[in-house]
């Protein structure tokens, strides 16, 4: 690995005629440019040479990952640097008017630098900072990735680490560029370490690609900000992932901490996107690819050219079939007719195998024709005449009642989610019927709970092309999973406790992981596994594992399904269960920012009874 690296990102926004003489013109909206410069194979270094005069192998996987990710907040010009820093003598003694006794002006490497220290040779902060001033704009984020880049932390108490050969040698410095710029309140300054620190340069990702570690951990985090994120929230992640790589370097933010990212003032893309460019085969191109953690047999939904909100029906969907670097090429599933150009593709939210739904099939039965005007105002339902519909809504002594492949969908404990004045009891002797009330908010609920049903239950994926084998247990909290008899039926009390065992037979060679979700029979569907407190990890194969502790199940009593996914990349049901109907005013699911492609899996159903009294 690469330790003495720079990356510089100068991100401006500024008015079209910043640099234009001055001439009476209407008002323009402002331009959001960013320059991006890559620099990894240097004129005059060599691939193993010294600490800072070595060729680099993160600028050109850093490059495109972050223009991919300013896309999405507008910037459509780019500017960027990543490749060498160094430090050179401090000519006009400004820096010792901050810190006494340093000497040394920072400095960016050029492609064709020989000597790093020689001030001619270089790029020097001083530079920077009289280029910026010239720029004419009241915002500039500027974010370096680079050894001893924190120069504008203004005192922060960070103990001395190891420095690699060629090191700066004396006191480091609060650099008076960087100070007399963050005095402007309008400029941010972002730096991969402080001033002692070296900054890192590592394999990341899937695909161990190597990039900038601020660099990547930032993308990420940009991809997954929300429309309406602040610098200090973005950073906050940027710096536990930084962490959690056990490196030295800890990211620095100086000015306005709690500013909206880019201090954008319009609407940003709610989502990372890349651009579609339809090729005459009818396959198309995507414009990200490796570097950008594409997958193959990722599936993309495609969108019109300018969305945002990603959240309508797609023009259709492609699955990625063949990856490059920077872009990937697609095949488009059948029946959608030609994307248009600059059409936007985001990571499907509903997995491979899944049929993408935008409504849910219902069935009114006779009893219930009252409710009609009800089921038509729920822009997910769909009614139909069908015997194969998804749902189905009856009643019984003027109470509705929710069906799905024959079993009802009994109401949920009354809480804040579902109150009591949903649910309807109709006693006649000693039949009661108990179901829901003629109020829309009442059936939204369960209906709701079907979706998720149709979809998680639709998963049907094709095979591995290994041997596997699936299966769940349920037994009582502390007994172990073998105790239980072969092909017993999982058969759980309400008001007793248990435990979830997995077991997965497969090739030891196999990497692997489980995922697990409740349909929704007898509770909102959510997600039993991966836990949401942590990633998933790849499962220990050929042995049960526990991956429930104390299941304690309450009312209703009836069924429920367990949807099993076995899956040779990570997944979970977060993004489909985040992609449930939205407007019946419920938490549903934990809709993952950044929906995670799906490849070579299994999925199976598992029934569980659940009874109120035990024998």
């Amino acid at each position: 690995m690469r330790v003495s690296r720079l990356a510089i990102l100068l991100l401006v926004v500024a008015p079209t005629g910043a640099f234009a003489p001055t001439v009476h013109h209407p008002p323009r909206p402002p331009r959001r440019l960013a320059l991006l410069i890559g620099i990894s194979d240097y004129k005059n270094f060599q691939p193993d040479g010294p600490p800072g005069q070595s060729d680099l192998n993160g600028p050109a996987n850093d490059v495109p990952r972050v223009k991919t990710s300013l896309r999405r907040y507008g910037f459509d010009g780019d500017i960027f640097y990543s490749g060498h820093g160094s430090f050179t003598k401090d000519l006009n003694g400004d820096e010792a008017l901050v810190t006494p006794g340093d000497t040394l002006d920072e400095a960016l490497v050029p492609w064709d630098a020989m000597d790093i220290h020689d001030p001619a040779q270089l790029v020097i902060d001083d530079q920077i900072g009289d280029w910026l001033k010239a720029l004419g704009t009241t915002n500039v984020t500027l974010i370096i990735d680079a050894c001893f880049s924190g120069t504008a932390t203004r005192g922060a108490e960070i103990a001395p680490v190891a420095r690699p050969r060629g090191a700066r040698g004396n006191t480091p410095s609060s650099s008076a560029t960087a100070v007399d710029l963050l005095d402007n309140p309008a400029y941010t300054l972002i730096t991969a370490s402080s001033a002692i620190q070296v900054a890192m340069e590592l394999p990341l990702g899937q695909d161990k690609k190597v990039f900038g570690v601020l660099t990547y951990y930032l993308t990420e985090a940009l991809d997954a900000a929300g429309p309406n994120a602040r610098y200090d929230e973005v950073m906050r992640d940027v710096v536990a992932n930084v962490r959690d790589e056990r490196v030295t370097q800890r990211p620095q933010l100086e000015g306005d901490r709690g500013a909206r990212l880019f201090r954008m003032r319009g609407e940003v893309a709610h989502r990372a996107f890349a651009l579609v460019t339809p090729l005459a085969t009818g396959r198309v191109v995507l414009d990200v690819g490796v570097v950008n953690g594409v997958r193959r047999s990722a599936l993309y939904d495609v969108f019109p050219p300018g969305e945002t909100a990603f959240s309508g029906p797609p023009l259709g969907q492609v699955t990625v079939d063949s990856l490059e670097e920077t872009r990937a090429l697609a095949s488009v599933s059948e029946g959608v007719r030609p994307f248009p150009a600059g059409a936007r593709a985001v990571l499907a939210r509903v997995p491979r195998g899944a049929r993408t739904r935008d409504h849910l099939t219902v069935y009114l039965a006779p009893s219930a024709a009252a409710a009609r005007p009800l089921l038509e105002s729920m822009s997910f339902a769909q009614l139909t005449d069908s015997a194969h519909a998804d749902a189905v809504v009856t009643a019984r002594r003027g109470v509705l009642e929710v069906l799905v492949d024959g079993y009802p969908l009994p109401p949920l404990a009354v809480d804040s989610q579902h109150p009591a004045a949903w649910i309807a009891v109709a006693r006649h002797g000693a039949d009661s019927v108990l179901g829901y009330a003629r109020s829309r908010a009442a059936l939204c609920g369960p209906l709701t709970r079907a979706f998720g049903i149709a979809s998680l239950g639709a998963i049907e994926n094709p095979e591995a092309p290994f041997d596997l084998v699936a299966d769940l247990r349920v037994v009582p909290s502390g007994t172990p999973a073998e105790a239980r008899q072969e092909g017993a039926a999982d058969t759980m009390y309400i008001g007793k406790s248990y435990d979830i065992f997995a077991r997965v037979l497969a090739p030891e060679t196999s990497l692997l992981y489980l995922s697990v979700a409740v349909e929704g029979y007898s509770a909102d569907p959510w997600m039993v596994y991966p836990p949401q407190q942590g990633a998933n990890r790849p499962i220990q194969l050929n042995t049960w594992v526990r991956i429930l502790r104390s299941a304690t199940p309450s009312e209703p009593a009836g069924v429920e399904v367990l949807k099993l996914v076995i899956d040779s990349d990570q997944f979970d049901f977060g993004s489909l269960l985040g992609a449930l109907p939205r407007d019946c005013g419920l938490a549903r699911g934990f809709n993952q920012a950044a929906p995670q492609p799906v490849t070579g899996w299994r999925a199976l159903d598992h029934k569980l009874i659940i009874l109120r009294r035990s024998p």
